[in-house]
């Protein structure tokens, strides 16, 4: 089968496809008019186990508390709007008496475990107080709860009296969740982190259709990387200067380049190198030239040098 590995470039990339009200500059990610540095964006990403847990929690926590209320309560359709509600912390001995009774008979993980494995949640489990925490909860209810279609089938299968209160509006309940995963002030960001979440939903179940994925623990990710050929992107320029440096920059054609010194023992040595320690090679003498620097102006100026390289090597790498 062929391995599709998810990750947090082609889910910025998606997100500036599929939402016609976001556009990136340089390291800020705007949705409409809330600017979002750009590693909010990937701290969804690899934050999404946990998150993902939370919504599969909240799924299950509804549909728990919709069986035991249709057979308990006759307001069964009032008790639902109401959740999810920090006021249910004061019925936790309720609740956990609920959860004992009804959650083997409810047959939830049986909803629950097939999303699980669609979502490539690993490890989920659905526990006594992941039921009580997400029902205490405060914050949007749970007619806002966004239900992709593929979610909403496997509901409906499971019991589709829940799709009539569950999912009818918005779809915006789960910004103020992203918001505390990520301890971020909610008002600021909460409408913005709704569409993204929704949109990670629909990225990993589009991307799961017909391929396999990389999975994603309820805990941690794991993200199992593909080797690619890397793409040489940028032109090499190669000749002899005059100082021996083993780089110098040139300008041409109307802008800056660089050209490298094809007579430098480095040059001819690295053709034995990986990237990787071409980098660990360079940036490790950077680093000592740095930290052995006497004179506070040069020390600086090469502190100045290391950020701004630093940045740029980050802007090349959100263009790829």
């Amino acid at each position: 089968m062929e391995t599709q590995t998810l990750n947090k470039h082609d889910f910025k990339k998606y997100l500036l496809e599929k939402l016609p009200d976001s556009r990136q500059e340089e390291l800020i990610f705007w949705k409409k008019g809330i600017p979002l540095p750009i590693d909010l964006i990937y701290r969804i990403f690899d934050q999404r186990g946990e998150l993902l847990k939370k919504y599969l929690d909240h799924l299950s926590s509804v549909s728990l508390y919709s069986y035991s209320t249709k057979i308990e309560d006759s307001n069964y359709e009032l008790e639902i709007n109401n959740l999810p509600s920090s006021e249910n912390k004061k019925y936790r001995h309720k609740l956990e008496d609920q959860f004992d009774k009804y959650y083997l008979k409810s047959k939830i993980s049986n909803l629950t475990n097939v999303l699980a494995e669609r979502l490539f949640v690993v490890e989920y489990n659905f526990s006594k107080d992941n039921y009580f925490s997400a029902l205490c909860h405060e914050g949007r209810k749970y007619k806002r709860f966004y239900l992709p279609q593929i979610i909403k089938q496997s509901i409906k299968n499971y019991d589709p009296e829940i799709l009539h209160i569950v999912g009818i509006s918005n779809g915006d309940m789960f910004g103020n969740i992203v918001a505390d995963e990520l301890g971020v002030y909610r008002s600021g960001f909460s409408d913005a982190f709704a569409t993204i979440f929704n949109k990670l939903l629909d990225f990993i179940l589009e991307g799961t259709t017909e391929k396999q994925i990389s999975a994603s623990t309820a805990s941690k990710i794991k993200i199992s990387q593909v080797q690619e050929p890397e793409e040489l992107y940028l032109k090499l320029n190669s000749g002899q200067i005059e100082d021996g440096s083993l780089w110098e920059p040139k300008y041409t054609e109307a802008k800056s380049t660089f050209i490298l010194n094809s007579k430098h023992p480095y040059f001819e040595f690295i053709n034995n190198k990986t990237g990787i320690e071409v980098l660990i090679d360079i940036v490790s003498q950077s680093a000592l030239i740095e930290s052995e620097t006497i004179r506070d102006s040069t020390s600086k100026i090469l502190e100045t040098y290391r950020q701004d390289i630093s940045r740029k090597l980050r802007l090349i790498a959100e263009k790829n």
